[in-house]
């Protein structure tokens, strides 16, 4: 078996996936039959229902890499859907970056063509604040009050931010937050 995809996680578990048993059973009988896989899962809800899936927390303890998908609310009705990826949890390495894509239904054809999540405002706002603020001093250096008002967040929060990742922003002699120009090979 080179790759397998499990939709859903609540249909193939051998139990209510509220359990914790039932979790490490359902791994368990992954790592048997072998390869790569993608699990598909229900969210939770209520409040921060997008940082793991329904059930017992060995869901996503138990996953070696955890991803959110939302749909744009803006592109429902729509032949070109807008979809995020938010990473959750990666045991190998560090978190990667939100990942868009835009999805049109051609009549012989799906095509799927890589954009920025930064770009869509309704999936925007499931990013950081530091990862908006990476995607918006891009186009240039601005003002922390104006990078907060674009962001909706409070000025102070933005003005942390830029003070906690220095290796990201940095604050010119005029007082605009820019990004940090790194020189290199």
């Amino acid at each position: 078996m080179e790759y397998s995809i499990f939709d859903s996680l609540a249909f193939a578990a051998d139990g209510p996936p509220e359990a914790a048993e039932i979790a490490g059973r359902y791994f368990r009988a992954v790592r048997q039959i072998g390869g790569g896989s993608l699990h598909v899962a229900h969210i939770t809800k209520g409040d921060n229902a997008d940082k793991k899936p329904f059930g017992s927390t060995f869901w996503h303890n138990g996953a070696r890499s955890t991803w959110y998908v939302e749909l744009s609310e803006a592109s429902i009705g729509s032949d070109t859907l807008s979809v995020g990826f938010f990473n959750r949890k990666a045991n190998l390495g560090k978190l990667s970056q939100p990942i868009g894509f835009s999805i049109t239904f051609l009549e012989d054809e799906t095509v799927f063509c890589k954009n920025e999540v930064a770009d869509t405002p309704d999936l925007a706002v499931k990013m950081s604040i530091r990862q908006r603020m990476f995607f918006l001093l891009r186009k240039g250096a601005m003002r922390p009050e104006a990078v907060a008002a674009e962001l909706e967040a409070e000025v102070e929060t933005v003005d942390r931010v830029a003070r906690r990742y220095k290796t990201l922003f940095t604050t010119l002699k005029n007082g605009e937050l820019a990004l940090l120009q790194r020189t290199g090979s």
